[in-house]
Formats: structure tokens, C-alpha cells, sequence
């Protein structure tokens, strides 16, 4: 099944706007009275000028078409297809405005985080924050990964039988780390009010939490990221 598959090859975030996208395609060409498999290049076509009519962002449509590209070709892999109707389709062109957090915006949500005297949401900013460590990579990461004398974190590569990759974390996310084994003391680093790990869209949570006290939808966790540099 295409949803399944999905979910065994992305993160749990990024597997849940694909479903979605392929949910509304499975839904336009019902409304035409076809099945996926049935679809041609018109029709793909006309599904994106439906996007476009809808106004649907660049990004957006840019998204939905990458996740057509996925299922067609998982379709033609499957032997449900002989002809992939994306063959022709061309990806838009996405021109990113990045969104620059000024250091007064910084501050603000930094406050709100100490304010909050969780010490687990305090790891989670200052790893975003100081260290540039992703929500997808934060998930994985357990006390034996940490090691605070040195002031480093080991973070897993993507691939199988790869070596992890050591990261400078700042004097500060070391120390709130040291609290913070205080009352774990072993396992992974992050977990819920249960004791077990956060999955990747309970981190998002929480960022997002922090975020809404802006009043800025325009401001996303990616942008409160600092670009980080390996150890040496």
C-alpha cells in the first residue's frame, strides 16, 4: 500500500503531508470518474491548473507534484502502470524567501523557554538554537551519544553502517544536557510526561508551541536553526 510506504520511507512529519498530498490527488480524479492508474498527462495537468485556480503556493504545488512523481513511479515499480504520466511534467521552479529572525524575536522566544523552567524544552531550543541540531536528528539521540566533558554530541548519519558524526554543542546546552540526566539519568534524551522517546512531531510540538507567543506564522522552526559546524 502506497500510505505504508510512505511512512517506511520518510519521517513521520514528512510521511504525513505526502499522505495528505496524495489523499487530495486521489480525490480530484474521483471527481473525474477515474482511477489513479487510469491518469494521463492531461489530467495531471489539469489537476495542476486546479492547484493554481485554488491558490495554491508555488511551494505548495511544487510539493504535490514531487509526491505524484513518488506514487506514479511506485505504481509503475508495482507493474500497476505501464506509461508514468509525470514523464513530462516539469517541477516549478521555487524561489524561497528565508525568513530572518531578528535577534529582538530570538530573545523574546528564548525568554519564554527559560520562563518555562522545563529543562527538556530548554535542550530542545538550545540545540536548535545554539547548536543547529534538527528535530529529525534530536529524536535518536541518547545519553551515550552525549559527551558532556568534551562538549560534544554524536549524531547517526543517514545510511546503513555509517559511522556517527561528532557536533561542538555550546557551555550552555552541555550544562542543561547535565540537568537533564540529573532526572533521566539513562536512555534517549528527549521523552514525553510517559518516559518514552518524543517522536519527531512531538518536538515540532513543542517548538510550535513556543512560536505561536510571536504571532507570527511567518516565523518556523528551520529559521530559529543555527548553521552548525562539525568537530573537529
Amino acid at each position: 500500500m502506497f500510505q505504508e510506504y510512505l511512512k517506511r520511507e520518510h519521517s513521520e512529519k514528512v510521511a504525513k503531508g505526502y499522505i495528505k498530498d496524495y489523499l487530495d490527488f486521489l480525490e480530484f480524479v474521483k471527481e473525474k470518474q477515474l482511477i489513479p492508474q487510469q491518469a494521463t498527462e492531461t489530467d495531471i495537468r489539469e489537476y495542476i491548473h486546479w492547484l493554481r485556480e485554488n491558490n495554491c503556493a508555488n511551494s505548495t504545488v511544487t510539493k504535490k507534484i514531487s509526491l505524484l512523481r513518488k506514487y506514479f513511479k511506485w505504481l509503475r515499480k508495482n507493474g500497476e502502470m505501464i506509461h508514468n504520466p509525470m514523464d513530462d511534467i516539469q517541477q516549478p521552479k521555487v524561489v524561497e524567501q528565508k525568513r530572518e529572525v531578528s535577534n529582538e524575536e530570538r530573545n523574546f522566544i528564548w525568554g519564554k523557554v527559560m520562563e518555562s523552567k522545563n529543562i527538556r524544552d530548554q535542550v530542545i531550543f538550545g540545540l536548535l538554537m545554539n547548536d543547529g541540531v534538527k528535530p529529525s536528528e534530536m529524536i535518536r539521540i541518547t545519553y551515550k551519544d552525549c559527551d558532556l566533558d568534551k562538549g560534544l554530541i554524536y549524531l547517526e548519519n543517514s545510511g546503513a553502517f555509517v559511522e556517527k558524526r561528532a557536533i561542538t554543542i555550546s557551555e550552555e546546552t552541555a550544562k542543561q544536557i547535565k540537568e537533564l540526566k540529573d532526572v533521566n539519568q539513562e536512555g534517549f534524551l528527549l521523552t514525553n510526561q510517559h518516559g518514552h522517546p518524543l517522536k519527531e512531531s512531538g518536538i515540532y510540538f513543542v517548538i510550535n508551541e513556543y512560536l505561536s507567543s510571536l504571532n507570527d506564522v511567518t516565523i518556523k522552526p528551520k529559521n530559529l536553526m543555527k548553521v552548525r559546524k562539525a568537530a573537529n
